[in-house]
C-alpha cells in the first residue's frame, strides 16, 4: 500500500506525491474486482459483511473524489459529470434507504429468527430472500450458510446491494468512458487514452 495525496492542492506541487487520474481509475477497477471476490466468498459460506461495509465506506469516499475531479476537469454540466452524479446517487440510496440502517444487535436478532431459516429452505446460498419479522415488516436479505443451515441474512445495511451495483459491467464501462472522454482531453499531457485492446469486450460492445 502507498499513501498518496489528493485534492486541488496537488496541482503543480512537485513536493507532494499525488494520485493521478490513471491511478485513481486503476484503484476503482481494483475495488470492483474485490467486491466481486467478496461476493463469491459470501456465496461459499464466508462471513464477508464487515469487509463489505469497510469497502463501501472506501468506495463512497473514492467516488466522491472522482466525481469532483470530473466536474473540475470537464465542468459540472458535462454529460459525463451529470451521469457520474446520477450513478453516485443510485449507489448511495442503496446504502441509506429506509429500513436498512439496522444496528448490529437488531441484525443478530433477525438472523436468529425462525422465519429467517424458513425463508431459505428451498434456496441456495447467495439467493435473494424475504421474510416477515415479528413487527410485520418485510425484511430483505441474502441466503447465507450458517451453523443452523442456510438462513436469510438481513441487509443490516444495503452494502451487498450497493457493491453489486458498483461492480456491474455498466459502471466499469462508464469509468473507462469517463477517463477516455473527459479526463484524457482535459489533461492530454498527463493522461494517455486506454486502447481498445485493454478495454473489456463488454464495454466495446456498448460503444
Amino acid at each position: 500500500l502507498q499513501t498518496e495525496d489528493v485534492g486541488v492542492d496537488c496541482q503543480g506541487r512537485d513536493d507532494l506525491s499525488c494520485i493521478n487520474d490513471f491511478d485513481a481509475l486503476t484503484l476503482e477497477l481494483d475495488a470492483m474486482s474485490l467486491a466481486q471476490e467478496l461476493d463469491v466468498a459470501g456465496t461459499r459460506g464466508v462471513w464477508t459483511r464487515n469487509w463489505q461495509s469497510c469497502l463501501v465506506n472506501t468506495v463512497k469516499f473514492r467516488i466522491e473524489l472522482s466525481v469532483s475531479r470530473l466536474e473540475y476537469a470537464c465542468g459540472r454540466f458535462h454529460r459525463i459529470s451529470l451521469t457520474a452524479r446520477q450513478k453516485q446517487a443510485v449507489g448511495e440510496y442503496m446504502v441509506e434507504e429506509p429500513g436498512c440502517a439496522l444496528n448490529a444487535q437488531q441484525g443478530a436478532q433477525l438472523r436468529a429468527a425462525p422465519a429467517a431459516l424458513q425463508a431459505c429452505q428451498n434456496l441456495a446460498a447467495g439467493a435473494s430472500c424475504l421474510f416477515r419479522n415479528v413487527d410485520g415488516l418485510d425484511i430483505q436479505g441474502t441466503c447465507a450458510a450458517g451453523g443452523a443451515g442456510v438462513f436469510c441474512d438481513p441487509r443490516v445495511c444495503s452494502d451487498p446491494a450497493a457493491l453489486n451495483y458498483y461492480r456491474d459491467d455498466d459502471q466499469r464501462c462508464f469509468l473507462i468512458e469517463a477517463y477516455n472522454d473527459c479526463l484524457v482531453p482535459a489533461d492530454p499531457d498527463q493522461n494517455q487514452p486506454i486502447a481498445d485492446q485493454d478495454i473489456p469486450a463488454a464495454c466495446l460492445n456498448q460503444q
